[in-house]
């Protein structure tokens, strides 16, 4: 019955984290973090809250892997890393299935001056999606995603009515420091933890800890209020934390970042912007069914797998030829010169070679620059250390 408005929230303010009462260590260097986390001061800012200097800068080494705290969750700091499933060895990933929202639910956060009528809103945003996920309703399932992370978000924007900094900050470094708790346990026990990033880990079992990693993850869940799903690997690519493939054991193929495709299969308009995507189906044919590069590259005919369409700020041009403030193209034989920006005439980067598209052909272009497209697959092959013989994969 009463219309919240957004709070004025003075910079300087200053508050401490509140630590669930499940969150507890056995390890002397997660017992120190966690007193420098009760100890830290978090300042509010002209533009919202951030980390102190003291936790953004904190490194957690446990056994092989190096953790850091940030604002936008808990990482693991690997490089150009390659790891095989074996008869002996399983790679498996462990998400924690609407993580933030389960946080803000379990633990009754709300901001302050909207009361607790904001639970009952929000819980019933988060039920809808839950549903239209199990009954394959993409386009709600993934609005209602955006809009229930976005929530998260907005309780650390200055400008929106949901703004409250305390409970940005309790949502954030409880995730952390849960994910830090489940990942003591599996060290512990003997499961080592290879990847951790913001709501998962991945981690490397022997099958015969098998048993005792179902037994940590209920003991976790239980402590926690989670609830996990899992997802098996044969083979996990890696560039780094936010860049990788990950084949799956049925063959498919996850891919996470720069080379991803995110909402592109909802057939919604949250897709984002492609950028040839054809690399990224290369690497995922070859990961998964051993399909040669050259083989995905040149047999596809497709033209939208090979465009990179890209937000230019003031328009770009080619030749004098204005293309706009979005521009589409693909990578052309005997195409010379770049796009330029209208503001600068500087270079739009990646140019080089670029054959403007803003209209898709109606039929397939006989001028595609194949070798540049295999180029590019094989330096993201290289990134993600994958050799032909997997001489670089570990095996246990």
């Amino acid at each position: 019955g009463r219309w919240p408005k957004r709070p004025i929230i003075e910079p300087g303010t200053k508050f401490k984290y509140i630590v669930p009462h499940y969150i507890n260590y056995q390890l002397p260097v997660l017992q120190k973090a966690l007193e420098q986390v009760k100890a830290a001061n978090f300042v509010v800012g002209d533009y919202g809250i951030g980390m102190p200097p003291e936790l953004s800068n904190l490194s957690i080494q446990l056994n092989k892997s190096i953790y850091r705290m940030g604002i936008g969750g808990l990482h693991s700091f690997e490089k150009n890393v390659a790891y095989k499933a074996t008869d002996t060895l399983a790679i498996i990933d462990r998400d924690v299935a609407a993580f933030y929202p389960r946080i803000i639910l379990n633990l009754g956060l709300y901001p302050n001056h909207m009361g607790q009528a904001f639970l009952e809103v929000y819980n019933n945003i988060v039920e809808r999606r839950l549903i239209a996920k199990k009954t394959g309703n993409k386009t709600a399932d993934k609005g209602l995603k955006v809009t229930i992370n976005g929530t998260f978000g907005k309780s650390n924007s200055i400008w929106s009515t949901i703004y409250s900094p305390e409970m940005f900050i309790q949502i954030v470094i409880t995730g952390q420091l849960s994910l830090l708790m489940l990942i003591e346990y599996m060290e512990e026990g003997g499961i080592e933890v290879i990847s951790a990033n913001t709501d998962g880990i991945v981690m490397l079992c022997p099958h015969t800890h098998e048993a005792v990693l179902s037994e940590t993850i209920l003991l976790w869940e239980k402590a926690t209020g989670f609830q996990t799903e899992e997802t098996r690997y044969s083979a996990y690519y890696s560039r780094d934390v936010n860049n990788y493939f990950a084949v799956k054991t049925n063959g498919e193929v996850k891919v996470k970042g720069g080379w991803s495709e995110v909402g592109s299969a909802t057939g919604t308009q949250l897709d984002t912007n492609p950028a040839s995507l054809i690399c990224s189906d290369a690497v995922k044919l070859l990961l998964g069914k051993g399909i040669p590069v050259e083989q995905t590259i040149q047999d596809c005919k497709d033209i939208t797998r090979f465009v990179t369409v890209r937000n230019v700020k003031g328009g770009a041009h080619k030749d004098r030829y204005y293309l706009g403030k979005v521009i589409r193209f693909y990578y052309a034989k005997n195409t010379p010169g770049t796009i330029n920006y209208i503001t600068n005439n500087n270079k739009v980067p990646d140019t080089e070679g670029a054959f403007p598209c803003m209209d898709l052909p109606d039929a397939f272009p006989d001028n595609i620059n194949y070798d540049w497209y295999i180029n590019k697959t094989n330096e993201i092959l290289e990134e993600i250390s994958y050799k032909p013989k997997s001489t670089q994969l570990r095996f246990f």
